[in-house]
């Protein structure tokens, strides 16, 4: 009998890591060219087409892609992005609407994964449909971030805080606050974000030294504010709210981390921000450290 249940055990054993390597050998590296297709995922789940979204991505991060056999369609993708040995964020995870259920999702994920295994933390951005999944491969819930969105409104009296626009050759002016408050080195995104970014304000200290920064970049038609890193949350509110002002008239779009200390996400709707949705910030390793949140708006969900 025990050998009967070890051959079985076995067998079943077998099995699984046969399905495993069917569901891999489907995953691929994706390139620039396989943007339009994955611009087509994300019409197919209800999700903007924001070509230089992915383009971004595709250049600062690693893309795997899950091909149809039978057809040789992309139906699946994921984003990892590196930030050095120290943390790794995971973006635009994506299957089509009619491939969903067979597994493509996770392969993808234990793909990702995989190609992460050097990093001490690997983070990401969870809807309630997605999170399932992340916790069974060992991610947990850190905390929410909501998103607020709408016409900004300015307050009575101008903000004192002097604030100025970043020149493109500077932006290496960005590392040391970004890292300290982060505690990971977002270099090579911050370079790519001076070609990103439509505008990058900051504010100085009396020796010069850039203490805080927020990027204004056009999101579906609205100006998106992300990254910011702010000394506080007051600071980090001077600068939205400078950005905000000077695009009057536009619909302005924040990501907040739902903390505490609730002074960011209040002064939003004070000025015309509604929260319009939440979504999970998950960590799977060494957590990331909680003192960053009341001073920290992110880029974008799929990147951090």
């Amino acid at each position: 009998m025990r050998c009967a249940g070890r051959l079985g055990w076995q067998g079943r054993r077998r099995r699984s890591v046969d399905r495993r390597n069917e569901m891999n050998s489907g995953i691929r590296r994706l390139e620039p060219s396989d943007v339009p297709a994955c611009l087509a995922l994300a019409v197919d789940r209800g999700w903007p087409e924001e070509e230089a979204r992915w383009r971004l991505l595709l250049e600062v991060g690693e893309g795997y892609g899950w091909v149809a056999p039978d057809t040789g369609e992309l139906v699946g993708a994921v984003v990892l992005t590196r930030f050095g040995a120290r943390a790794g964020v995971v973006g635009l995870m994506l299957v089509r609407s009619d491939h969903g259920g067979r597994g493509i999702g996770r392969a993808l994920m234990e793909r990702l994964l995989d190609e992460a295994a050097g990093s001490d933390t690997v983070f990401l951005y969870a809807t309630d449909e997605g999170r399932p999944l992340y916790e069974k491969l060992g991610f947990r819930a850190s905390h929410e971030v909501a998103t607020h969105l709408g016409t900004f409104v300015p307050p009575a009296r101008p903000g004192a805080l002097r604030v100025q626009t970043l020149a493109p050759g500077d932006i290496r002016e960005l590392h040391v606050p970004d890292a300290a408050l982060l505690g990971f080195d977002r270099g090579h995104l911050l370079d790519r974000l001076a070609k990103f970014a439509r505008e990058i304000r900051v504010v100085r200290a009396p020796d010069g030294r850039v203490t805080g920064y927020a990027a204004a970049w056009d999101n579906a038609g609205r100006t998106a504010v992300g990254p910011v890193v702010a000394p506080t949350p007051d600071v980090l509110c001077a600068l939205v709210e400078d950005i905000a002002v000077r695009d009057r008239g536009r619909a302005v779009r924040l990501e907040c981390p739902v903390v505490p200390d609730g002074t960011v996400r209040a002064w939003a709707v004070r000025h015309g921000l509604r929260e319009t949705g939440r979504c999970t910030f998950m960590v799977r390793g060494r957590p990331l450290p909680d003192g960053r949140l009341p001073s920290y708006a992110p880029f974008m969900q799929s990147i951090g």
